[in-house]
């Protein structure tokens, strides 16, 4: 999916943008946008024709056919790239604490490596860890949620 790893422009952003929560937010973006944005246009583009068109037949508006063909298909691979997206932003906040400014979980694990506490390293990297779970278990949620009176089999056609 991507020729060169994108944790390389983490420099050219701090050039650009300097040292600060705008080169952060930028790395967070770049790590988990593609991701997001690939599987939702493959999804959308990957509707049944035919459900649109028995859609425009019963003379559905365009955001008719969105809002209760199109979306309902394509859910179960949008919210897929959203859950690896998540999971690449994570990195990319690792990354950009770790390489950007000491500051956050980032300069934690940086500091107690350099005097060779590893429990706290541990905590560090657990906390991470839950905070990534508990965020996509909350997504998972919301797609339940959002999604649970669709036909979902709809999608394997």
């Amino acid at each position: 999916m991507q020729a060169a790893p994108l944790a390389a422009l983490i420099p050219l952003l701090i050039m650009v943008y300097g040292i600060g929560m705008t080169s952060k937010v930028f790395v967070v973006c770049i790590m988990a946008m593609p991701v997001i944005v690939l599987n939702t246009s493959g999804a959308v583009r990957n509707t049944s024709v035919s459900l649109i068109e028995m859609g425009q037949s019963f003379l559905g508006t365009r955001r008719d056919i969105i809002l209760k063909i199109i979306m309902p298909s394509a859910s179960p691979f949008i919210f897929a790239g959203l859950r690896l997206g998540v999971s690449a932003g994570f990195i990319g906040a690792i990354l950009s604490e770790l390489k950007i400014t000491p500051t956050g979980v980032g300069d934690i694990i940086s500091y107690n490596r350099s005097i060779a506490d590893y429990p706290s390293i541990y905590a560090a990297i657990f906390s991470i860890i839950l905070l990534a779970v508990l965020f996509l278990n909350l997504l998972e949620r919301v797609e339940r949620v959002l999604f649970k009176d669709s036909n979902q089999e709809l999608v394997a056609d």
